[in-house]
C-alpha cells in the first residue's frame, strides 16, 4: 500500500503545529510488528502520536528498506487492513469486527453511464430525484452554482459553524469545539492543502465541503448544508458534482474515509477495511472503540448497530 494523505508530510506537520505549539514535533518512522508506518512525533524523545480528531486511519507503507531510524510500538489503532468489494461488505458488515471506509475505484468505469448503472443497481431513482429536487431549490432560490475548488474565505467558517450545529443537534460530541481541530482546518487551507467545494443557490450558499486531493485520491472529508435549507437535499447535491468532478479530473478513487453510512455505499464500489496493527491494550479507552463507528459488542447486535449507523447519517446527506 502507497502512502495516504494521513501518512503525508503535509497533514502530519500541520497536526504537529495546531496540537503541540511550542514543542518540537517531526514526522517518524514506526513500525508495528512487520509494518512500517508515517506517524507525528512529539518531544525530543518523539513520542508517537497514534489518535487524533480527524485523522481516519492509518494505512501501511509500501514495502521498501526501512530506514536507519525507526521507533518500534506494540499497536496501532485504526489501521487499513485490505479491501473489499461493497456487495461482500453488505453481507458480512453485521458479524464483522472491523469498521469500513466506502471508496468508488475509478478505475473501473470507462464512462459516467457505467456508475449511474452502478450507482442505481443500490438506489434506483437517485439521480432522479436528486434532479427534480435541484428544480425546486432554484425555482424558489435562484440559480445553482457549484464550484468544486473555490476560494475558502468565509466558506470554511460556514462549514465549521454548520457541522458543530449538526454535531450538537444529533447529540454527539461538537469537535469543532475545540480551538485545535478548527485551526487545523484553517492552516490546510492556508496551506493550500484542503479543497473547499460550495454550492449557491442565487447568492446564498446552501452547502460547502472540506476536503483533500492527494496522490489523485480525493477524500471526503468534512460536508456541512444549510440546515433551512434541508428539504432540497443540498449536501446530496453537492456531493454528486463532486463525484463527477472527481471521474472528469481522472482521480483514481473518491474516498468517503470512515463510517459503512447507508447513503455512502449507494455509490461505493469497495470499502476499506479498518482494524488495529498489533496487540491493542487490554483497556482499551471506550471512545477509541467508538471512533471507529461502533463497538465490536454493538456490531453484535442489529437493532443497536442501526442506531448508532442512524445517529450517524443525520449528520451527513440524505
Amino acid at each position: 500500500m502507497s502512502m495516504r494523505f494521513f501518512g503525508s508530510d503535509e497533514f502530519l506537520e500541520t497536526l504537529g503545529e495546531v496540537r503541540f505549539p511550542g514543542r518540537p514535533t517531526s514526522v517518524m518512522h514506526a513500525e508495528v510488528e512487520t509494518e512500517g508506518f508515517r506517524l507525528l512525533g512529539v518531544g525530543r524523545g518523539s513520542r508517537p502520536v497514534k489518535d487524533a480528531p480527524f485523522l481516519d486511519f492509518h494505512s501501511p507503507l509500501t514495502p521498501t528498506k526501512s530506514p536507519s531510524k525507526t521507533v518500534r510500538i506494540g499497536w496501532l489503532p485504526s489501521v487499513e487492513r485490505g479491501v473489499l468489494d461493497r456487495r461482500r461488505w453488505q453481507e458480512e458488515r453485521a458479524s464483522s469486527h472491523l469498521a469500513a471506509a466506502p471508496m468508488v475505484d475509478w478505475t473501473i468505469f470507462s464512462e459516467e453511464a457505467e456508475f449511474i448503472r452502478h450507482v442505481k443497481t443500490s438506489r434506483k431513482n437517485l439521480f432522479q430525484d436528486s434532479r427534480r429536487r435541484m428544480r425546486r431549490l432554484e425555482q424558489d432560490h435562484g440559480p445553482v452554482k457549484m464550484e468544486f475548488a473555490a476560494d475558502p474565505g468565509g466558506l470554511l467558517e460556514s462549514c465549521i459553524q454548520w457541522k458543530s450545529r449538526q454535531y450538537i443537534a444529533s447529540g454527539l460530541p461538537d469537535l469543532f469545539s475545540s480551538e485545535k481541530n478548527v485551526s487545523l482546518f484553517r492552516r490546510l487551507a492556508e496551506k493550500g492543502v484542503l479543497v473547499v467545494s460550495a454550492l449557491f443557490s442565487g447568492e446564498r450558499l446552501a452547502a460547502v465541503h472540506m476536503g483533500v486531493v492527494h496522490d489523485g485520491r480525493f477524500l471526503y472529508w468534512v460536508p456541512a448544508y444549510d440546515p433551512g435549507l434541508a428539504g432540497y437535499a443540498p449536501g446530496r447535491l453537492l456531493l454528486h458534482f463532486m463525484l463527477d468532478e472527481s471521474m472528469k479530473r481522472r482521480h483514481k478513487s473518491f474516498e468517503f474515509l470512515l463510517g459503512d453510512e447507508d447513503y455512502k455505499l449507494h455509490y461505493a464500489t469497495h470499502v476499506r477495511l479498518i482494524g488495529h496493527a498489533g496487540t491493542p491494550p487490554v483497556f482499551l479507552p471506550a471512545w477509541r472503540r467508538a471512533r471507529a463507528g461502533i463497538s465490536s459488542l454493538a456490531r453484535g447486535l442489529p437493532p443497536v448497530h442501526r442506531a448508532a449507523r442512524t445517529v450517524r447519517n443525520r449528520l451527513v446527506v440524505r
